[in-house]
């Protein structure tokens, strides 16, 4: 019974939290199940040790598991490396919504009590404060991008004539370039004027 009931935590657990991962399933292998079981060890350890318990009693679910559970931590590890920001925002959802999924998962799997259905509520308002949060966030940064775009169209605007002679000279200069290139070097013209002194 025991086991039956931690496994069916981990599953109900699981079953809502892969919101960043990508499609596709990626071989768990030892590097991918290392990586995995460190980011969950580090940010939700009550799942961690539920995992452990899933290895022995459903290798194939674990496996399952550990891809899911990796797949969120590339993206996050991403998130890190390409645009910080949003990584720390992205993670406290993530987090936020694995304590609430593990807490129901709890309840379904055993018999509802008044501090169960408070840690829930709890969680729930957590997750909520998370992606309000994420939210403000991203409206931040677009707010940002937008002051940016605003400014290289106002810098295009003022200088527009410049900016069309500019291009101008550098695409007929190429073109130029590209014609000598092409025919070799043509030669020089000889002014009227000296070609009656040349055949004197």
């Amino acid at each position: 019974m025991r086991r039956t009931l931690a496994t069916s935590l981990v599953m109900l657990a699981l079953g809502g939290l892969v919101t960043l991962g990508q499609e596709g399933k990626a071989p768990a292998g030892a590097e991918r199940e290392a990586s995995a079981l460190a980011f969950v060890r580090a940010n939700h350890p009550e799942l961690a040790e539920l995992l452990e318990q899933l290895k022995a009693m459903k290798p194939d679910q674990y496996e399952r598991a550990i891809n899911e559970l990796w797949q969120v931590n590339r993206q996050l590890a991403a998130y890190k490396k390409n645009d910080e920001r949003r990584y720390q925002p992205a993670l406290d959802v993530w987090k936020a919504k694995s304590r609430a999924e593990l807490i129901a998962a709890q309840m379904a799997g055993g018999t509802p009590s008044a501090p169960l259905e408070t840690r829930l509520r709890e969680a729930l308002a957590n997750q909520l404060e998370a992606e309000l949060s994420q939210q403000r966030n991203d409206r931040t940064l677009v707010q940002e991008r937008l002051r940016k775009l605003d400014e290289a169209i106002n810098r295009i605007e003022s200088r527009r004539e410049s900016l069309v002679e500019s291009r101008y000279q550098s695409l007929l200069k190429k073109a130029q370039r590209a014609r000598r290139k092409e025919w070799g070097q043509a030669p020089r013209t000889v002014p009227a004027g000296e070609k009656g002194e040349n055949q004197e």
